[in-house]
């Protein structure tokens, strides 16, 4: 059972981290936008050490070769010092997604959209699809500019993200920065409905820790 100052804990945690001033969210800003172009063609050693830091030399070839959407925000948490036991072992095959939102709830900083997308911070988490019913594949990305929100109509944001699991001109895995628009009830991404919103500075204050 909760106790009263654990709960107190928690809701003061959470209301740190949704602050858009505390650092990290500038941090991980700063990491997203010098990773636009990064790619296995581009730099696989740089690639490869951002999604498969840690792996055998093998495993980390084997990764550069999936789709790298969620591999790459897994990455860029673990390098701006997210310490959450799933990011220090080895890497489960199929389990990029599920990591994420595994990690996101149990900071309470998961947030199941409906109807609404919810106000989005720069350096949150967008997860959209996942099978035919919502529209396709699972993709995740994350939030880099989000002063369009609720432009042209208040029921459309147009925000520009980082976007790993993106092809080069030779069909090798990338990270590219991306336009999206997302409209509707509920609201979708190129005709993918969002699922969950993982606000990064509440996950922040759970597991992150200052490089010292």
């Amino acid at each position: 059972m909760r106790t009263a100052f654990g709960q107190a804990l928690t809701s003061a945690r959470i209301a740190a981290g949704r602050s858009q001033e505390i650092p990290a969210r500038r941090r991980c800003i700063e990491l997203a936008r010098s990773l636009d172009g990064l790619g296995v063609t581009s730099n696989q050693d740089g690639y490869l050490d951002l999604i498969a830091a840690g792996e055998e030399r093998q495993r980390a070839l084997e990764m550069g070769a999936m789709s790298g959407c969620a591999l790459v925000v897994r990455g860029m948490w673990r390098r701006l010092g997210v310490h959450h036991p799933i990011l220090r072992a080895p890497y489960r095959t199929g389990r990029a997604v599920a990591d994420l939102v595994e990690i996101a709830a149990e900071s309470h900083a998961l947030v199941h959209v409906r109807e609404r997308l919810p106000a989005l911070h720069e350096g949150d988490v967008v997860i959209v699809g996942g099978g035919p019913e919502y529209g396709g594949p699972e993709h995740v990305w994350t939030a880099l500019d989000v002063t369009a929100q609720g432009y042209p109509d208040e029921m459309t944001a147009l925000i520009r993200g980082l976007d790993g699991g993106q092809r080069d001109e030779h069909g090798r895995q990338a990270i590219r920065v991306v336009q999206h628009e997302i409209s509707g009830v509920p609201p979708r991404d190129s005709g993918r409905r969002v699922r969950w919103v993982i606000d990064f500075g509440v996950m922040w204050c759970r597991w992150g820790q200052e490089a010292t």
